[in-house]
């Protein structure tokens, strides 16, 4: 396992995109392979300066890779994986970038061959479009980059990668599979359920569409923009991460039922304190 030189990235979205042109602004001696799946994704991924070059062929382009980042949609990250296992270099990193870590670590370490090392990753940024025209090495400014760690994990891939993150100036943080989904179910995947609800909600007033429309503001167009985000991703992580979402949504059930008890019940004292206290620990995360 030596020093990462060439880089082959696994379909060029926002993610993908961000990702190569933070690696050629950051590290301009590491090459930067693209691999999508259309061939217009290579002309704009080029102009976006994402990539040094690329292919539509995935075995050729991983086959010198020193680091292989997988950045396609969730459910295709495991077939990916295991189209290109054999064309893998010995000594090969690989590292996928979904928001949901249980299942893909869990099948892609299974099928890891000896001399291939495989670690989890999930940078903690994005907007609410996609695709390579929305690309932007920005928003990966100093992110937490999460990578998972696993008795399977090798010590000096983690490390190697950790250090990677470091140099393209995110802030790495190892956790758990199982720990990171349940996080991610609480600040990411919970918030867009929360916001494609109320949106929902306000949908269904058919009586004042038209007023409401005019009504609405930076509160709800706010509140609601992660609802803009892509349908596909939202069933994707509805999907694999189920159960962690369930528990949260539960919880998030138990707090609305007791919000809309103490409204019932003119408790007007406890909903000031308890929007005190929501105000303070929000406060507090973004400083």
């Amino acid at each position: 396992m030596g020093s990462i030189k060439k880089v082959a990235i696994i379909g060029l979205g926002l993610i993908g995109g961000s990702l190569g042109q933070r690696i050629l602004r950051k590290l301009p001696q590491v090459k930067v392979i693209g691999i999508p799946r259309r061939r217009v994704s290579l002309r704009l991924a080029k102009e976006k300066k994402a990539i040094s070059t690329g292919t539509l062929d995935i075995k050729a382009g991983v086959k010198d890779a020193d680091l292989v980042i997988l950045a396609t949609p969730i459910e295709l990250i495991v077939p990916k994986f295991r189209e290109i296992v054999r064309s893998l270099k010995r000594g090969a990193l690989v590292m996928d970038v979904a928001s949901t870590k249980t299942n893909i670590v869990l099948e892609i370490e299974a099928m890891c061959p000896q001399g291939v090392y495989f670690v989890g990753g999930h940078p903690m940024a994005g907007k609410e479009k996609t695709g390579i025209e929305v690309a932007d090495h920005r928003i990966l400014e100093g992110a937490t980059f999460a990578l998972t760690r696993t008795k399977n994990t090798s010590g000096r891939a983690l490390k190697a990668l950790e250090g990677f993150v470091k140099k393209l100036g995110m802030r790495p943080l190892v956790l758990k599979p199982a720990v990171h989904d349940f996080m991610v179910a609480a600040i990411s995947h919970l918030p867009y359920l929360a916001a494609v609800t109320l949106t929902g909600t306000v949908a269904d007033i058919k009586e004042y569409k038209k007023q409401l429309s005019q009504l609405v503001a930076t509160g709800f167009r706010d509140t609601t923009r992660v609802a803009s985000a892509s349908p596909k991703w939202g069933k994707e992580v509805a999907a694999s991460n189920r159960e962690q979402i369930i528990e949260v949504l539960d919880l998030f059930q138990k707090k609305l039922t007791w919000l809309r008890s103490r409204i019932d019940h003119r408790k007007y004292k406890d909903l000031e304190r308890f929007f005190a206290s929501s105000k303070k620990f929000r406060d507090s995360l973004f400083k």
